[in-house]
């Protein structure tokens, strides 16, 4: 198993390892370090350690063991990371030949390992360029299928690419690697979640943090894309880069590609992910009952070059203008709320327009008013401020995570000047929890800044206050499986604990919790 496309991004991407494929020699040299890492020799589940395939994919270490001449691949996770435990126990069930499915599964030293097949031929990534005839016959069909299945568990893997699909002994494409995998409510088909994803095979509605099934499909479709020429179509640009064109462009699809195939590419990218190809179009497609009317709607057009003038480039729309000043702030801070420039060259092309962002430029700070002409150009933009740029919500909860003890000022001041509150709305947030962040702005400005702990609970939904529990009903039931001298002892913590108040907070008992505490100063 090999990472061989775009790293991760999680917004932790500064701090984590790449991947690195080790020679033998260096592999050596690892196993008798004594920088705690895992090496040759070591037995994990009953299997002896013969080679090291990653030492770090941001998540796990990855190695080859063997037991009784049989192969397995064993995934050693980092301390406190392993895939969530309902897609733990349905890849321990699945006997799906297209999903890779978890043989066994433990701890070793306090890490979550999974003993899976190993597949000698490698990934799909390793045999670029691949035919389209091979495709169609013989990795779309599978592919297509185990994304049936994944789904008809609940299950959205959130990372097909092509170094996530491997093949088997028999040729067949198998699906693997769910270490960012989410699961589906039963009468859910969208959720909220983490950013983790692979820029450029993400579908657009993850750069807001949501995922569904149609996700797996568009990064199918940017896989099948980077498969069958060979080329990433997003190389050499930047993360700001392919996260615009994820979200504003059509997929580019060369003129090599047959118009046939071109339009599965184009009905799996569809940016709106109510009309985008699912199983049922990919299986009516390869039946030969779904094909191109033309050549002309394949193909992106040349964009209308004409625009915006800003630091000495040319911008054809306003959303490739927002994204300028989000890159350029001190730049854009001055061409937009320090001079008329902008406005004078906007009431041209929308009086509207240039009548909002006059109102801004009267009502707010400089740096409110930049962030609020941004989502007004660009409502589908990531957060940009003070120079800065979150892909969402999760990002900056991430930010803040890291950052901890200290606290991010550039945030309290875009959480108590009401900007954040904008970007949920127009993210279409729910209401409660925008209250919830409309009255954490609220202590900030009483400089109550113990609340921050509660916006990085709302934020980080991989941020938890405790292992034993994660919302209130499993709260109760763990105080329920102590005894009563523990429970008292366990109590009394939880009662002077600001973190745990602001879990509560969180969580939606914001009154319960003021009550309580008034409560508590009566009693004592």
């Amino acid at each position: 198993m090999k990472e061989n496309s775009r790293p991760t991004l999680d917004m932790r991407d500064k701090t984590d390892r790449k991947t690195m494929i080790m020679p033998t020699s260096e592999i050596m040299n690892k196993s008798s370090s004594s920088d705690g890492i895992v090496g040759i020799g070591a037995v994990i589940g009953g299997y002896k350690i013969i080679n090291i395939i990653s030492e770090n994919t941001g998540e796990a270490a990855v190695f080859l063991g063997e037991k009784d001449g049989i192969k397995r691949i064993i995934k050693l996770f980092h301390k406190n990371k392993k895939p969530k435990e309902e897609i733990i126990q349905k890849l321990l069930k699945t006997n799906c030949p297209y999903i890779v499915s978890y043989e066994d599964c433990g701890e070793h030293g306090e890490k979550f390992y999974a003993i899976m097949p190993y597949f000698s031929k490698g990934d799909v990534a390793s045999l670029m360029p691949i035919s389209e005839k091979e495709l169609s016959e013989n990795i779309i069909p599978c592919v297509a299928e185990g994304l049936k299945e994944l789904h008809s568990m609940g299950i959205v893997h959130r990372d097909i690419k092509p170094g996530n699909i491997f093949i088997s002994d028999d040729g067949k494409a198998v699906i693997g690697d769910f270490g960012i995998s989410s699961v589906l409510d039963d009468n859910l088909s969208v959720r909220a979640t983490g950013i983790s994803r692979t820029l450029g095979y993400a579908a657009p509605e993850t750069s807001a943090g949501f995922v569904s099934k149609a996700s797996d499909y568009y990064s199918l479709g940017i896989t099948l894309l980077h498969l069958v020429t060979g080329i990433d179509v997003f190389a050499g640009m930047t993360e700001m880069q392919i996260l615009y064109h994820t979200l504003n462009k059509n997929i580019p699809i060369p003129r090599t590609v047959s118009p046939g195939f071109a339009l599965l590419i184009r009905g799996l990218t569809r940016k709106d992910r109510e009309h985008r190809f699912g199983y049922d179009k990919i299986k009516r497609w390869l039946a030969g009952e779904i094909i191109p009317e033309g050549n002309s709607a394949t193909y992106e057009k040349t964009a209308d070059k004409s625009g915006f003038v800003f630091e000495n480039k040319s911008y054809p729309d306003l959303v490739s203008l927002a994204y300028a000043f989000g890159e350029n702030w001190e730049a854009a801070l001055v061409y937009v709320y320090h001079t008329s420039a902008f406005e004078t060259r906007l009431a041209a092309f929308s009086a509207s327009l240039q009548r909002e962002v006059a109102v801004l430029k009267d009502h707010n700070s400089p740096d409110e008013c930049l962030f609020k002409v941004i989502m007004l150009l660009s409502p589908e933009s990531p957060i940009f401020y003070r120079g800065r740029m979150f892909a969402s919500l999760q990002a900056m909860g991430d930010e803040i995570e890291q950052k901890l003890p200290l606290k991010d000022n550039d945030i309290i001041d875009f959480v108590r000047s009401g900007c954040l509150k904008i970007y949920m709305e127009k993210k279409g947030i729910d209401s409660k929890v925008i209250e919830r962040m409309e009255y954490i702005g609220a202590q900030f400005t009483l400089e109550k800044y113990e609340y921050y702990y509660a916006l990085l609970y709302l934020l980080n939904r991989n941020y938890i206050y405790s292992d034993k529990f994660s919302d209130m009903k499993s709260l109760c039931d763990y105080l329920e499986s102590l005894s009563d001298d523990e429970r008292e002892e366990f109590s009394k913590t939880l009662v002077y604990d600001r973190l745990f108040h602001m879990w509560v907070f969180s969580k939606g008992y914001g009154k319960q919790l003021r009550e309580w505490l008034l409560t508590l100063e009566e009693d004592f």
